[in-house]
């Protein structure tokens, strides 16, 4: 009796955290960097672009495009980090 109240309760709390919906929250916080895996090439890139589109435009509203990257990681022939360039100014 007591292992078919645990099956119960067992099911029950997972079918209650299964109905959870995941909540987005807009963040307009810029990132720290982009790394990007399996490169798979041993030329390390001179420029990156960064494009920023609105949502379900399908890629032809245009946002905003930067290009102020530091590129990082061409010891390593597998990995690239692109890194923004972000001047904070001090008051």
């Amino acid at each position: 009796m007591d292992i078919s109240k645990y099956i119960s309760l067992l099911l029950f709390s997972f079918l209650l955290n299964s109905c959870h919906k995941t909540k987005y929250v807009k963040d307009n916080s810029s990132f720290w960097g982009i790394y990007l895996k399996e490169w798979n090439s041993s030329k390390c890139p001179k420029k990156n672009v960064y494009q920023s589109y609105v949502k379900d435009s399908k890629f032809k509203i245009l946002i905003k495009s930067d290009s102020v990257f530091n590129i990082g990681g061409c010891e390593n022939n597998s990995q690239r980090i692109f890194t923004p360039n972000v001047f904070i100014e001090v008051k």
